[in-house]
């Protein structure tokens, strides 16, 4: 019975959670799709051993937080490589 709650939660809420996604955080990266995914499954893996009132407000809650992880890592990944560039070429100089 979970799997069809959850083939039903999934094919409801989707698009509505992408799109908001979207409309909070822009076209990314990362990308709307990507993190829709991850909180479906992350939701999924969570849903086993906790009881969730508001499945679309954990949804959407997941989401934001998994696109503000994603976003902090990236910039962090960009920084290195924006300082591991810059040092290579101070010690080219």
């Amino acid at each position: 019975m979970e799997a069809v709650l959850f083939s039903s939660l999934y094919r409801s809420y989707w698009k509505t959670l992408c799109q908001k996604l979207r409309a909070n955080f822009g076209e990314g990266p990362p990308d709307p799709e990507d993190i829709t995914q991850q909180a479906f499954i992350k939701y999924r893996q969570q849903a086993a051993s906790k009881n969730i009132e508001n499945p679309q407000g954990y949804l959407y809650t997941l989401a934001k937080n998994l696109y503000i992880d994603q976003y902090r890592s990236q910039n962090r990944y960009d920084g290195l490589i924006c300082l591991l560039y810059t040092s290579d070429a101070a010690d080219d100089l």
